[in-house]
């Protein structure tokens, strides 16, 4: 760190970074995620590919997700993080402030925890108790159910009420359909989650951290329409109190 310049001069080799992870993704087993802090700057090179053109096709060849941390401020840059973190299902992209804010943003792309959640809040030395649930979902669906919103206007109002808290939102599928299908339709539920408390109750981006893990962690058997109809979910947790 101490080697490194007070401004920044020089080329924005971004792709060429890309190209050397390669080397190293060819000697991994497993899902590997991928962290790419950047601005968005790019200089392009003759006969190289663009960023979002050659994450794609890293996340084709092997089994990574690129979580991308954007602090881009001009509209090519904002473009080009974008294009980056629409690799697959898996890849996202988070603002730098949400990131070293939210801790849920640093480890929930890579762990998932079973989060049956109690909030209290202490209000005149008396603690009030609040039940989080999971909101679920009809096959192959991501759109939320009536008795779902209840939930999260609850969830919501209280969200408004302690300005403190921020919520982490875990999508979750039954194990029918391809686990890239299945990724994708957890990131459809997570994020229908998210956008109805943002849009509906105001609420700040970086308070609401949605994550998506496909079929894994099942919380019953898929072998019966009961066990797979607990397994469509998104789990809900809130902390920062």
């Amino acid at each position: 760190m101490q080697q490194l310049p007070a401004k920044a001069s020089g080329r924005t080799p971004l792709v060429g970074g890309l190209e050397k992870l390669e080397g190293v993704l060819k000697g991994l087993s497993g899902k590997t995620v991928v962290y790419i802090f950047s601005d968005g700057g790019w200089e392009k090179a003759a006969g190289k590919k663009d960023p979002g053109d050659k994450t794609a096709e890293l996340a084709r060849k092997y089994n990574v997700c690129f979580i991308v941390i954007t602090y881009a401020e001009d509209p090519d840059g904002v473009k080009r993080v974008k294009d980056m973190g629409k690799a697959n299902a898996c890849s996202r992209v988070i603002p730098f402030d949400s990131y070293i804010t939210n801790p849920y943003y640093a480890l929930a792309p890579l762990y998932y925890t079973k989060s049956e959640t109690s909030v209290e809040t202490m209000s005149e030395k008396k603690i009030a108790g609040m039940k989080v649930g999971s909101i679920y979902f009809d096959y192959d669906k991501f759109e939320l159910k009536p008795q779902e919103k209840e939930e999260l206007n609850q969830l919501g109002k209280f969200l408004q009420a302690n300005p403190k808290a921020f919520v982490a939102l875990q999508g979750f599928t039954d194990n029918r359909g391809t686990p890239e299908y299945n990724m994708k339709l957890s990131r459809d539920r997570a994020e229908a989650v998210a956008d109805y408390l943002i849009k509906n109750f105001k609420l700040d981006s970086g308070r609401v951290a949605a994550m998506w893990y496909g079929e894994g962690n099942p919380v019953a058997s898929n072998d019966t329409a009961e066990g797979r109809a607990k397994n469509r979910r998104v789990e809900v947790a809130v902390s920062g109190l």
